[in-house]
């Protein structure tokens, strides 16, 4: 959203968000404890070295199957004869120093920054990230915003991944056949 909302955006042809809302706001506690438990996992020293070994440390902070999956697809496994333990493919150290910055958003509605071009939106009906007081910001920011829902959490691609993806195709073959 940042990118397109940008002085000097790139020609962007599409926009899709996927349930985040365009606004100044701390990430919730819980993306800090995901980091700090994957640190952890990571850490040569819990001598983790099976994914089932890493989902249990996980499971002590997040019961929801789905969203621990989602956090250990990234999670690179050594082969069995190894003496290596897991690894993340993502730069956990990385993330962990920017947590604070990455639920920034840079501009303000009704300010002269406003993208044109065709929006998709796809929100988690189980998910508090976007309500209904703010899908106005998303036609403020984005006056041609196409806003759906999946009966999902906050990971829609992940708890849904078909239907997240037939909504994706769909609005980017939509937008070619307007061209």
């Amino acid at each position: 959203m940042t990118l397109a909302l940008s002085p000097s955006p790139p020609n962007l042809a599409n926009l899709i968000v996927s349930d985040i809302v365009p606004i100044r706001s701390s990430l919730s506690p819980s993306f800090q404890r995901y980091l700090e438990v994957m640190a952890r996992i990571a850490d040569p020293s819990s001598n983790v070295k099976t994914r089932d070994e890493a989902d249990s440390i996980l499971k002590a902070e997040e019961k929801d199957i789905g969203v621990r999956q989602f956090l250990l697809t990234n999670l690179d496994i050594p082969s069995k004869q190894s003496n290596e333990t897991v690894k993340f493919k993502i730069p956990i150290n990385i993330l962990t120093e920017a947590i604070g910055d990455l639920g920034s958003f840079p501009y303000t509605p009704n300010g002269p920054h406003q993208w044109p071009g065709r929006t998709l939106v796809v929100k988690g009906a189980k998910s508090d990230y976007i309500s209904d007081a703010n899908v106005p910001l998303f036609e403020a920011f984005f006056p041609n915003v196409q806003l759906e829902v999946l009966n999902t959490g906050h990971w829609v691609h992940a708890e849904q991944p078909i239907e997240f993806k037939k909504l994706f195709v769909d609005f980017i073959l939509a937008s070619r056949m307007a061209s």
